[in-house]
């Protein structure tokens, strides 16, 4: 499993540029706003998301200013 340094290390290997930033977890991205509101950057929300018997996964990234429409998403995936 790819560790944070080992990320880290990719991108500097690679010549990669990145700001890194560090948080607490957050619940909504309006928490998430408060602990870096002078960067500006995208804000996303992250879903990961997996079927009823626990075997297939899918990771789920949209814009944070988007709802996240549960029931088109599992017509199309699931």
């Amino acid at each position: 499993m790819l560790t944070p340094a080992d990320l880290l290390q990719y991108l500097q290997t690679n010549r990669l540029p990145y700001r890194y930033f560090e948080h607490p977890a957050v619940f909504t991205c309006e928490e998430a706003e408060h602990h870096y509101p002078e960067v500006e950057a995208s804000s996303t929300k992250n879903l990961l998301l997996c079927d009823k018997k626990g075997k297939r996964f899918f990771l789920a990234v949209t814009s944070a200013r988007r709802a996240f429409i549960w029931g088109s998403w599992r017509r199309r995936w699931v």
